[in-house]
């Protein structure tokens, strides 16, 4: 059926094309096996291809690989608010007694204004305090973190070593 969607709207003459109706509680192996078949389908079109409702660091990699141009999600603004942070080793929840006593920033690879000036301590007390800055300071560091990740995909494809930037990013990150 994604097979003649797709013959369809390449008919119409689409500028650009969305995928949806993946990444909905499905197996992420499906997810990634779908948007493959259909971006193959859209081989030889030059146009942007947009995955609806991917946020998750390492699915924005996988995407990236199927060839897919643009994405977007809630999640990083979601999860902000329930403590959680994206950061370059891997997602951290401040609520967690062990950064009630941790005076390091967010992330240390991070230059975000929440991680320039606040403390994985001060974070945590936000969030035990039930201080609604701290949805806003997790979500200004959590959307800075996407940005410097899709530019760090957008230089590896640039410089023809996405493959490996990907496995370095998952090793730091973790899965």
């Amino acid at each position: 059926m994604r097979r003649e969607a797709v013959g369809r709207m390449k008919e119409m003459g689409f500028n650009a094309f969305a995928l949806g109706g993946l990444s909905v509680g499905e197996p992420k192996e499906l997810t990634w096996a779908m948007t493959k078949a259909t971006c193959q389908e859209l081989a030889g079109v030059d146009a942007p291809r947009y995955l609806m409702g991917v946020g998750d660091p390492l699915d924005f990699w996988e995407a990236c690989s199927c060839g897919i141009d643009l994405m977007d999600c809630v999640l990083p603004t979601r999860n902000a608010r329930n403590g959680q942070a994206l950061t370059s080793r891997g997602k951290i929840y401040v609520k967690n007694s062990a950064f009630r006593q941790d005076q390091g920033p967010l992330d240390p690879d991070c230059n975000c204004l929440t991680c320039r000036r606040y403390s994985r301590s001060y974070l945590c007390h936000l969030y035990h305090a039930g201080e609604l800055l701290l949805h806003r300071l997790l979500s200004l560091h959590n959307v800075a973190f996407m940005m410097r990740l899709t530019g760090m995909i957008q230089q590896a494809i640039a410089e023809d070593r996405f493959d490996a930037a990907y496995r370095e990013f998952r090793n730091n990150y973790g899965d």
